[in-house]
C-alpha cells in the first residue's frame, strides 16, 4: 500500500475525521525506496581526448618497443576542457555520477600532477637515445721560449675535437627503457583515476541516500506528529487508554526522529565536503539539490569473466607488466656491456715559423685523427651487472603474480558481498517491509479500537522505519560493491547491466 494513501486510511482510522490530521496529510509523498541509484558505467569520455591504454602494450619481446611507433600521451586539455562551464551540468544531459567524475579528471590536482610526470618522461626519450656532447680542447704554449719544436716550425697551440659513441645497441635499449618508463607512468594515471572515479560515485552514492533517508526520516515525523495530536486530543477529552504518557512516548519518537536527521544530515554534508576536495572546486548544491541517478541494476557477469576483464584493463595489473617488460630491457642492456665503446676524433696543430729552430721549418699545420675503444675486461662486473637485472626481472614478475591473485581475490570477496547483499535487500524489501505495513495498519485500527496500547503502535512505527532505512541502506551497499567491482576490473569496458 503506498504510503500516502496508508497515512491517510491511518488518520481516518485514528480520528474519524479528517481535522486532527489535516495538516499533516500533505506531507506524506509516495516514496520509492526500492529505486535507489548509482551510476556504474564506465568512464565517460566526454570532453576528453581517447588516449591509449597502458594495457595495450605488448610486454613479451623487447623488440616490441619502437621509438617511432610509440603511442604517446594525449595532449593537454585545453582550457575550454578545464573550465568548469565547458562541462555538463543538467541531470538530464548525463548521469549525475558522470557530470562529476568528468570535472573530477579534468580539475583534480593529482591527477594533474601525473600528466606532467608522463609529460617530463616522454622529454628524456631523446636524451638518453642520443651521443653524449663531444668535447674539444686546446693545448697553447704561451712562453716561446719553452713552446715544442718541430720540424715543420715552432707550437703555438694545438685544438682536440672527441666524441664518444657507445656500442649502438646500448642507445636503443636505454630509449627502449625510458619508453617503458613512460608506458609505467600511463598506467599509473589510469589507476589514479580510477581511483579518483571510484572516490566521487561513493561520494555521490553517499550523498544520495543521505538526501533519500532524509525525506524517508522526515515522512516519518509527519505521521508521529499526527499520532502525537491524536494522544494530546484523547487525554484532553479522558478517553478511555490515554494518559499522558502517550503525549511524552510520542515527543520521545519526534526528538528520536530529529536526531536520525541530524546524523543523515552530518552525513550529506561530509559527501559533499568530499566532492568538492575531489573536483578541486566549490560547489552550490543546497538542501534542494536532486540526487537523481539510475537504478541499480543486476550483475550478470560471472566470477571467471569478471577477472578475464580485470586481467585485460586493471591499470594496476598492466603497470606491472610494463615493469616486468621495462626489467628485462635491463638484462639486454647489462648484456651489451660485453661490448666496447668507442672514442673518435681530431686534433689540429698551429705551427708557427716564428722563433723556430728548424732550419727547414714551413710553418704547415699538422693535422691527426684518433680512434679508441674501452675494453671490456672486468668479466666479474659485467656478469654481477647481468645477474642484478634477472634478479630483478624474477621480483617483478612474482609481484605481477601476487597482484594478480590479490585483484582476482579482492573481485571473489566483492561479487560474494554483492550476491549476499542482493538477497538480503530483496527479502527485507519484498517480505519483511510489506509484513510490517500490514502489521502497522492493523496495529493503528486497534489503536482507534482500543484494543492496543499507544506503547505498541509507536514500537512498531519506529521498527517500520528502520525497516525502511535498511532497505535504503542495502541499496546504498549493493552500489558501492559495483562500484568496487569496476575499479578492480579498471572500467574501461564494465560488467553487462
Amino acid at each position: 500500500m503506498p504510503k500516502k494513501v496508508r497515512w491517510l486510511r491511518t488518520a481516518a482510522i485514528l480520528t474519524g475525521s479528517v481535522c486532527l490530521f489535516g495538516p499533516h496529510s500533505g506531507c506524506a509523498t509516495n516514496r520509492h525506496t526500492a529505486e535507489f541509484s548509482q551510476a556504474v558505467t564506465g568512464e565517460p569520455t566526454v570532453g576528453r581526448q581517447a588516449r591509449p591504454s597502458a594495457g595495450s602494450y605488448s610486454q613479451d619481446t623487447a623488440s616490441d618497443v619502437q621509438l617511432v611507433s610509440y603511442p604517446p600521451p594525449a595532449p593537454e586539455p585545453s582550457v575550454a576542457d578545464n573550465s568548469i562551464e565547458a562541462m555538463p551540468t543538467e541531470v538530464g544531459s548525463m548521469e549525475l555520477a558522470d557530470q562529476f567524475v568528468v570535472m573530477a579528471l579534468s580539475t583534480n590536482p593529482a591527477l594533474q600532477a601525473q600528466r606532467q610526470r608522463i609529460a617530463l618522461l616522454r622529454y628524456r626519450i631523446p636524451q638518453v637515445r642520443s651521443l653524449p656532447n663531444p668535447t674539444v680542447s686546446e693545448t697553447f704554449w704561451p712562453f716561446e721560449g719553452n713552446a715544442l719544436q718541430t720540424a715543420g716550425g715552432r707550437a703555438a697551440s694545438q685544438i682536440n675535437l672527441s666524441q664518444a659513441v657507445p656500442w649502438p645497441e646500448k642507445l636503443d635499449s636505454k630509449a627502449a627503457i625510458a619508453s617503458r618508463e613512460v608506458c609505467i607512468a600511463l598506467a599509473k594515471l589510469r589507476e589514479m583515476e580510477q581511483d579518483v572515479v571510484q572516490a566521487v560515485r561513493l561520494a555521490v552514492i553517499e550523498a544520495n541516500v543521505a538526501a533519500e533517508s532524509l525525506a524517508i526520516v522526515d515522512e516519518a515525523n509527519s505521521l508521529v506528529d499526527g499520532l502525537n495530536e491524536v494522544a494530546e486530543t484523547r487525554y484532553r477529552a479522558g478517553g478511555p487508554n490515554a494518559s499522558q504518557r502517550d503525549v511524552l512516548r510520542a515527543q520521545i519518537e519526534r526528538e528520536r526522529i530529529a536526531e536520525e536527521r541530524l546524523q543523515w544530515t552530518k552525513r550529506q554534508e561530509i559527501a559533499k565536503a568530499e566532492l568538492v576536495r575531489l573536483l578541486h572546486q566549490p560547489l552550490d548544491l543546497d538542501d534542494t539539490f536532486q540526487w537523481n541517478l539510475a537504478p541499480v541494476h543486476q550483475l550478470e557477469l560471472q566470477l571467471d569473466q569478471l577477472v578475464a576483464l580485470a586481467q585485460q584493463q586493471n591499470p594496476s595489473l598492466s603497470g606491472l607488466a610494463q615493469q616486468v617488460a621495462r626489467d628485462r630491457q635491463q638484462i639486454q642492456l647489462a648484456s651489451l656491456e660485453n661490448r666496447p665503446d668507442f672514442q673518435v676524433g681530431m686534433n689540429w696543430l698551429i705551427v708557427s715559423q716564428d722563433d723556430a729552430i728548424s732550419p727547414v721549418a714551413n710553418g704547415h699545420d699538422n693535422f691527426g685523427f684518433m680512434v679508441g675503444m674501452t675494453l671490456p675486461v672486468w668479466r666479474n662486473k659485467i656478469h654481477a651487472g647481468i645477474q642484478e637485472a634477472r634478479h630483478q626481472v624474477a621480483a617483478s614478475t612474482q609481484m605481477l603474480a601476487s597482484e594478480t591473485d590479490n585483484v582476482a581475490s579482492q573481485i571473489r570477496k566483492l561479487l560474494a558481498e554483492y550476491t549476499a547483499l542482493s538477497q538480503q535487500e530483496n527479502l527485507v524489501r519484498t517480505r519483511i517491509a510489506p509484513r510490517l505495513d500490514d502489521a502497522l495498519d492493523i496495529t493503528l485500527a486497534d489503536y482507534s479500537g482500543n484494543r492496543t496500547d499507544f506503547s505498541s503502535l509507536i514500537e512498531l512505527h519506529r521498527e517500520r522505519l528502520m525497516v525502511e532505512l535498511q532497505v535504503l541502506q542495502l541499496q546504498a551497499e549493493l552500489a558501492r560493491s559495483l562500484v568496487r567491482i569496476q575499479r578492480q576490473i579498471g572500467g574501461e569496458t564494465m560488467p553487462s547491466l
